[in-house]
């Protein structure tokens, strides 16, 4: 009975560390990905003072230098765009190597409020038109399908619908 107590405990010590390891906290943000891109790179180098080690603006990653009591810790920050229930978002990810989850919320939660101040208000998550199959909507589905692609590997903002792209595509009756 102790070996099989003393396993346990071990076995939760294991995945306690692992956890802590693989820690990382998130938001799903709707700025545009451009917005929160530049507002993370003025926020960790100007705002907070942390030395940016590296940042590559198309892979949505800036790895940089906490620094906390005079002690370096390696952290990182991810702009990631992702779609969920039909709608586009940026997910936003702070992880901070060694320290405690509470110092990523506390720090991205300022960096939500910088882009509160810079952008105002977030705005709603913009909807994500998807192209139906060329099996039901004919020659204008394989039309629609490019389109889709191309906002899929090009620029996310290209593919924001406006009401006057709504009123070009309504057909009034005489």
């Amino acid at each position: 009975m102790k070996h099989l107590s003393i396993s346990i405990i071990v076995a939760a010590l294991v995945m306690t560390a692992t956890s802590n390891v693989e820690a990382k906290t998130t938001r799903d943000l709707t700025y545009r990905s451009s917005q929160i891109w530049r507002s993370a790179v003025r926020f960790l180098r100007v705002d907070q003072d942390f030395k940016v080690l590296e940042k590559d603006k198309d892979a949505g990653y800036l790895i940089f230098e906490y620094a906390d009591a005079g002690k370096k810790y390696s952290a990182s920050m991810e702009m990631i765009p992702l779609v969920k229930n039909d709608k586009r978002y940026v997910r936003a990810s702070i992880r901070i190597e060694a320290m405690p989850s509470y110092v990523e919320v506390v720090l991205i939660d300022r960096f939500l409020r910088k882009l509160k101040e810079e952008y105002g208000v977030q705005p709603p998550a913009r909807v994500v038109i998807r192209a139906a199959p060329e099996s039901v909507t004919g020659s204008q589905g394989s039309a629609a399908a490019d389109v889709a692609k191309k906002g899929d590997e090009g620029n996310e903002e290209d593919l924001e619908v406006t009401e006057e792209d709504l009123e070009d595509n309504v057909k009034e009756d005489d």
